[in-house]
């Protein structure tokens, strides 16, 4: 792996450089100095200088859900097209018998990510998965999945919880912690308004698949369909009096509305009074689009346009490799360019980096090349041509992450991607 032969401060030079808070500026470079950017430029750099020559230097890309637990697996569980309901049987059977080593499935997942210019992350953590100790690569919003589909459940769910909170407040960890209701399906609202309440005592951002399939919205509305027949087979029958007859998920939305500041993940079928109500709150609320999930599932059109057109916050995710071939952010956003044309390459970029440091709560920080940030930053080679539009030229290309930054150091560096000049 290249490292630098200077740490403290130096400058990166590239052909194009893509702020985000701005335009791209061509022949350009970044001034780092103890892992923040101090200034953006064009014209002679600060020295000591690298120029990596014709490179696109982005901010470092913003996954805002995945579930790294997953990442040992080298194809996604089930078939394409299945239903979501079907596909949890897939994973309760996988984590019964298969013999996985959460930890070293999660530092895998953060090397790949690395990998792929990744440098935050919105991780839904089971209880116990994460790695206490680990080689930071990333920034990370740790969501502690709370699953509590029977009263039982919900009590060891709870100490579950407390034992979260108590090392977070014991071991000051380098990760951000946050808690997750998993989804309506398996949280009741009764825990979910306890779970929002806690993440306001905090100050804790909270996580929730919502809106997912159309046999979530049966469930709630009469407690019948897919998920009731699935839960009823895991021995978790839905109780029908957890919500009136014609909940929707806004009525959950209003419970998860107390939190500080709320994903909603995935959101493939809110309406239209549902989406409003994420606009209205875009300081605090996002929805969270994974687009190669959502097309594993064959899932009607995703309302990016409608979200965006009403002023909701959308950020990307990769979800984790159940659902997916790999942890590629880029990919995602090459998803979006390619099935939403009518987007510009800038919106697009936007909702893989700064979009994504909006919904993790971390935008005065990440997502942006802006002075006073970390210096988190993705390289990416461009392909002969389209030099005049670069961040087109990234999203229609075939080129792959040459180097990850985070916080001013090495985070991955593939020295053969492209030519480096001192």
């Amino acid at each position: 792996m290249f490292d630098f032969p200077f740490t403290e401060r130096y400058a990166l030079a590239a052909r194009w450089i893509a702020p985000v808070d701005r335009p791209p500026l061509e022949n350009a470079w970044v001034a780092i100095a103890s892992g923040r950017i101090v200034d953006v430029g064009v014209g002679p750099a600060p020295q000591p200088c690298l120029n990596l020559g014709h490179v696109l230097l982005l901010p470092g890309l913003v996954n805002a859900h995945t579930h790294l637990e997953f990442s040992a697996l080298h194809a996604p569980l089930g078939r394409a097209g299945m239903e979501l309901p079907d596909w949890v049987g897939e994973v309760v059977a996988w984590r019964r018998d298969a013999k996985q080593d959460a930890h070293r499935a999660i530092e895998r997942g953060l090397q790949e990510s690395a990998r792929h210019g990744v440098t935050s992350i919105g991780e839904i953590a089971t209880p116990g998965s994460w790695p206490t100790t680990r080689r930071p690569r990333a920034d990370v919003t740790v969501f502690h999945e709370v699953l509590a589909p029977s009263e039982a459940r919900a009590e060891q769910a709870r100490r579950e919880v407390a034992e979260f909170s108590e090392q977070v407040a014991r071991e000051q960890p380098d990760w951000r912690p946050g808690l997750s209701p998993h989804a309506p399906y398996t949280v009741g609202p009764a825990m979910i308004a306890e779970l929002a309440t806690l993440a306001r005592e905090k100050n804790w951002p909270l996580a929730c698949h919502l809106a997912e399939s159309r046999a979530e919205r049966e469930l709630l509305a009469h407690g019948t369909g897919p998920w009731a027949e699935r839960l009823a087979a895991l021995g978790a029958s839905w109780p029908r009096d957890a919500y009136p007859d014609g909940a929707r998920p806004l009525d959950v939305m209003r419970l998860l509305d107390a939190a500080p500041r709320v994903l909603a993940i995935h959101g493939n079928y809110l309406d239209e009074d549902e989406r409003r109500f994420v606009a209205e709150r875009a300081d605090r609320w996002a929805v969270v689009y994974c687009p190669r999930t959502h097309a594993f599932f064959g899932h009607e059109r995703w309302p990016l346009e409608a979200l965006l057109d009403a002023g909701a916050t959308v950020a990307l995710g990769t979800d984790g490799r159940g659902s997916n071939p790999d942890l590629s952010l880029l990919a995602e956003l090459r998803f979006v360019a390619r099935n939403y044309p009518s987007l510009l390459a800038a919106r697009v970029i936007e909702l893989g980096t700064i979009a994504g440091a909006r919904a993790l709560g971390t935008a005065a920080e990440v997502g942006s090349l802006t002075p006073g940030r970390w210096a988190n930053l993705a390289v990416v080679p461009l392909a002969a041509g389209g030099e005049a539009d670069p961040l087109a030229n990234v999203l229609h290309s075939q080129s792959q992450v040459a180097a990850a930054i985070y916080r001013g150091h090495v985070a991955y560096w593939h020295d053969k991607a492209f030519a480096v000049h001192t």
